[in-house]
């Protein structure tokens, strides 16, 4: 009887252990989980296997499948959209954040991933098609592009685009880049070279980037680049009406052009 009571007390402890590794998400084995059912990431019915993905486990979002993030979420890859189909979306909630430890990436035809909290991720952009809407923050890092292909990528109202991958070029290919709503600020960093585009506030610190052609900013550029460090290709850059410069180091030397195309000289810093 003793011995009985052992094993059962030995049985329920081991119970109990894999109970918690279980709550906290750790998973013996990754796992890829398909999205099969517009539904909500804390949803288990929501993935086949059935199951919340985790730390580790790939996430493929079926074809006319939306799946949206409402908490916290940490996953090694994800994939929205699947060859051949199309309508796949992903939507983080403002009160949710997906950090993707690997790379993301879009498949088929008009895949979108719409961030209204808080996106990370550390492996860049594998699949050259989709749109990228950014009302939240949204930070890149590790050494990969941000985007590539055709990624369309859209800003919107104050929402933050933080670019601090090692990689020099961020937006790869053909993308294209949006980000003119008022208050929103892409933020570039370690020397990363600018996109052409229209800004409302644009940040570049770390070693000296280079402006893309037909760079304009319409609300305030922010320089913090390493002492001795300059903004290159100033001339390409174009300033709205009522435009800002805030320099707290870094030089910013150049002739520069205002709204109507008409050059002036700037110098900052030494």
């Amino acid at each position: 009887m003793k011995k009985t009571r052992m094993r059962i007390k030995h049985s329920l402890s081991l119970l109990a252990a894999m109970l918690v590794l279980l709550g906290a998400g750790v998973h013996v084995q990754a796992v890829t989980y398909t999205a099969i059912n517009t539904g909500d990431f804390s949803n288990a019915a929501t993935f086949s296997p059935v199951g919340t993905p985790g730390a580790g486990d790939t996430v493929v979002v079926s074809n006319g499948v939306t799946l949206t993030v409402s908490d916290a979420r940490t996953i090694t890859a994800l994939t929205v959209g699947r060859s051949g189909g199309s309508g796949s979306g992903l939507t983080i909630s403002s009160s949710g954040s997906l950090t993707v430890s690997g790379q993301y990436g879009f498949a088929g035809t008009s895949p979108v991933i719409n961030n209204n909290g808080t996106y990370n991720c550390s492996g860049g952009a594998s699949f050259s098609t989709g749109a990228f809407n950014n009302n939240g923050t949204a930070t890149f890092s590790g050494n990969a592009q941000a985007f590539n292909g055709t990624i369309a990528v859209t800003q919107g109202a104050n929402a933050t685009l933080n670019l601090t991958a090692a990689n020099s070029t961020p937006f790869g290919g053909s993308c294209t880049l949006l980000a003119s709503a008022s208050g929103n600020t892409v933020s570039y960093t370690t020397g990363q070279n600018m996109k052409g585009a229209t800004y409302y506030n644009l940040s570049v610190s770390g070693t000296g980037p280079s402006a893309g052609s037909g760079t304009t900013v319409n609300g305030t550029l922010a320089i913090a680049l390493n002492s001795g460090q300059q903004v290159n290709s100033v001339g390409n850059i174009t300033f709205g009406n009522g435009a800002n410069i805030i320099r707290t180091r870094g030089n910013l030397r150049a002739c520069l052009k205002n709204q109507f195309g008409i050059m002036f000289k700037r110098v900052c810093g030494a």
